[in-house]
Parts: C-alpha cells; structure tokens; sequence
C-alpha cells in the first residue's frame, strides 16, 4: 500500500510540475487578448502562433501593440483595416517591427504614408514583428501570387536580421529556416512548428522565466541551428527574382540603430549587408545615408529604443521610398534623398 501511495504521490507531483512548466508567463496584453496559451502573444501584441511562420499577426486584431499603441489588423493578417483590391495594383511591404509600425498608430506607419503618397498604389503591409529575412522571403511567396504587384519593398534591419536568418529560432521562438537543395535551390525546413516546441515551451513558461532557470535548460536542451552565411544573398535574391517574376521591381531598404546614421558610427552588419546588396546588383536605399544627407536630427526620427521610427521617422521613410520609386519607375542603387 505505501508503494501504491508513493507512485500516486509521484505522479500527482510529477503533474504538478509538469503543469507549472507549461503554464505559460503572463503577457501585458494577455488580458485584452484573451486567456494565456501557447497559441497567443508569442511575439507581443497583436501576434498568435503560426505554425508555418513561427508567429503571425492575429487576423481581426483591433487594439493596443508592444508600447500601448494603436494597431488594426485586417482579415488576413495585414496591417491597416483595408483589404486588398484585386483591381488595383499594389506595393508590397515586407518586413519586420520597423516595417510594420511599431510604436506608431494606426495611420501613421510607412506603408500608410507610402500610400498618401503614391495614390495610384494600394500598399499592402505583409510586415510582422520580429520576422527576419528567411520570413520575409516566406511572406513575399504567399503573396505575390496573391496581388497584382508593382513593387516590392523589402526593409532589412541590419541590428538582427543576419542572425535570425541563420537560425531556427528568433526572439525565442521556434521559426522555419531556410536550407540548399541538391541543386543549390532554397528549400524551407522546420515547418510544421509545434506550438510545445522546447524554446516554446522554455521560453514562454512562467516556472523558469520567474526563477531564470530558462537559461539554463534553454543552452542545455535547445541549442539554436546555425546556418551558413553564404545564405543571405541567396534568400535576398530569391525575393528580387520571385518580384520581377511576378511582374515588380524589388527594392531594398536598408534601415538601423540610430547610429547607424553616421558612417563612422555603423555596425559590422549593417556595412555587410551594404556591401552584399551591392554586389548582388539589387536596388537598394541605405536609410543611413538618407538620413545623414537630410541633415536631419536622428532623435526626431528614432523612437527611444533608438531602433523603431516615430511618426516624422515613418514620414521620412516613405518619402525615400516613394522618389525612389517614381525615379523613372525604376528603383535606385543607391540613396538620392536631396538635403532638407
């Protein structure tokens, strides 16, 4: 009888912490959302699990982003209330928090000042928060069949987007990667994701975040995949061939930390990523070289996390992008934003 009590004792305990590991940390936005799952709140506000992409926009989400902001989501998972007009052409959005509008509200984000600008143009906002370069390529192939697109405008953060793309995980969260087939084409792995993934799991878990146990189980059982370097220009070039395949012209946006305003000042990653658009020939816009030549003050245009854009920094933004794009209808290789 004491071994039966015993084996009941250490299951029931067993339960219990099983339990308290899955139970997942609450999120600010948890309460407006809706109850705490692994489903939900992977990435923050306005975000649920995907299990495709990782994490994705929550389709219908009307309410407060990352810093309390006001964010709409439509239907299908777009930024910003309209859907897409079949009879209209289209400038396509991919990217990641800088793209998206955090921190901004609604009506006051790139692809909504693009659009004021270039009327002609429905500008569809395919931008999720926390992507990387590996995620936009997923979006822009979802899509581009989807649209009638003209262009197709890709912002890159160089602070991090280098190191998602050569990993299975980013922000901790479980993500699809991108690998070469046997005749060096790219082929996306890691999809379907489990939502009970183990940096899931470890990562969203209220027991070891509260105890900062997570660290430690997370080196030991979920050593992120690293991949090859040599991957970023191809996942870059795929996503200029699918666009003129499609019947667009690609365009590279080149954004940063607020210092990477100054050429002296700039990241390691941020020149790369300069010198690998330039060498692969595609159209691109080094927004610090926009804003160093603007003369204008970086504080006006960068929120305090001096990463993500205020209003005057996503109005800026969309007007380089809109002369680039008006430039005889053909992108530019390199920034011509005239001094202000």
């Amino acid at each position: 009888m004491k071994f039966v009590l015993f084996g009941i004792s250490t299951l029931f305990s067993l339960a219990v912490f099983i339990l308290a590991v899955l139970w997942p940390a609450p999120h600010p936005h948890d309460s407006i959302q809706g109850p705490m799952t692994l489903t939900k709140n992977l990435c923050g506000g306005g975000t649920r699990f995907d299990a495709a992409l990782g994490w994705a926009n929550i389709e219908g989400y009307e309410g407060p982003g990352e810093i309390g902001e006001h964010i709409v989501i439509n239907s299908q998972g777009l930024r910003g209330r309209a859907e897409p007009d079949p009879s209209r052409e289209h400038v396509l959005l991919l990217g990641d928090s800088v793209a998206f509008g955090y921190g901004v509200n609604e009506g006051e984000t790139i692809a909504d000042e693009l659009e004021r600008l270039m009327p002609e143009y429905q500008v569809v906002n395919a931008a999720v928060s926390g992507y990387s370069l590996d995620q936009y390529n997923m979006v822009a192939r979802r899509w581009l069949p989807a649209l009638n697109p003209r262009f197709v405008v890709t912002v890159i953060f160089s602070g991090n987007d280098v190191e998602y793309s050569l990993a299975d995980q980013g922000h901790g969260k479980q993500k699809p990667y991108f690998e070469r087939g046997r005749n060096r084409e790219l082929i996306a792995r890691g999809a379907p994701i489990s939502k009970y993934s183990c940096v899931n799991v470890i990562m969203r878990s209220w027991l070891l975040q509260s105890t900062g146990l997570y660290r430690f189980v997370y080196n030991g059982l979920c050593p992120p995949r690293k991949l090859e370097p040599s991957l970023i220009p191809e996942i870059l070039g795929d996503i200029a061939e699918r666009a003129r395949t499609a019947g667009a012209q690609p365009l590279f946006l080149l954004s940063g930390f607020d210092s990477d305003t100054e050429p002296a000042a700039r990241s390691k990653n941020h020149v790369w990523l300069r010198e690998t658009l330039a060498r692969g020939g595609w159209p691109y816009i080094d927004m610090g070289d926009a804003v160093h030549e603007s003369r204008l003050h970086a504080y006006t245009l960068f929120l305090e996390d001096k990463v993500h854009l205020t209003k005057e920094g996503n109005a800026f933004y969309a007007m380089i992008i809109a002369e680039s794009l008006r430039s005889s209808r053909t992108p530019l290789t390199a920034t011509r934003a005239r001094r202000r």
